[in-house]
């Protein structure tokens, strides 16, 4: 909700009043306060052994990726930052740091397809919910993968033996000890 109350005000400010101050750097503020929460909150479908909290970590990654298209496409937002982009892209006084990110943040939105006519930015659209669906399919089939390899000792020469340590042993009735 924060985020789009920032996008609705960057979209509504007008060509003469978009500037630094008032485009930029609540743009800038409100990603480095959300960062980290979102990758606190994403984080857990990588690591967790309880299932239901990978499962609703991965649930809140879907709705963080699904707001970050639709606001990623706002032409209103896009416009403002652009228009501040153009004033300010030979701006010698602009501090290095400002300078980045405002070259990032508009480099961002007309990859996202903003310069391009309505159709191509709606088939980039279309694309990147795709992608977002598979990578969150990805991350969660390998979350839940619990297939292993097994190697025998003579295979696993050159490691250390401290990591060999680590891997769990197999012992065979017919065999030689193997290592997952």
């Amino acid at each position: 909700a924060e985020a789009e109350d920032r996008d609705n005000r960057i979209g509504a400010i007008g060509a003469t009043d978009a500037t630094i101050e008032s485009v930029i750097k609540p743009y800038a503020d409100l990603e480095n306060r959300q960062a980290g929460l979102t990758n606190q909150l994403s984080f857990y479908q990588h690591v967790s052994s309880d299932k239901q909290l990978r499962e609703a970590s991965n649930e809140a990654d879907a709705k963080f990726r699904k707001y970050g298209i639709e606001a990623g496409l706002r032409e209103d937002v896009y416009r403002a930052i652009h228009k501040v982009y153009e004033d300010n892209k030979n701006n010698a006084t602009l501090d290095a740091e400002t300078r980045r990110f405002l070259e990032k943040v508009n480099r961002q939105y007309e990859r996202n397809g903003l310069s391009l006519p309505l159709e191509k930015r709606e088939k980039i659209k279309e694309l990147k919910q795709q992608l977002s669906t598979l990578s969150l399919k990805f991350s969660q089939n390998l979350s839940e993968e619990t297939g292993f390899l097994l190697f025998t000792r003579e295979q696993l020469e050159g490691l250390p033996d401290d990591v060999v340590a680590s891997f769990e042993k197999v012992e065979e009735p017919e065999g030689p000890v193997k290592y997952k």
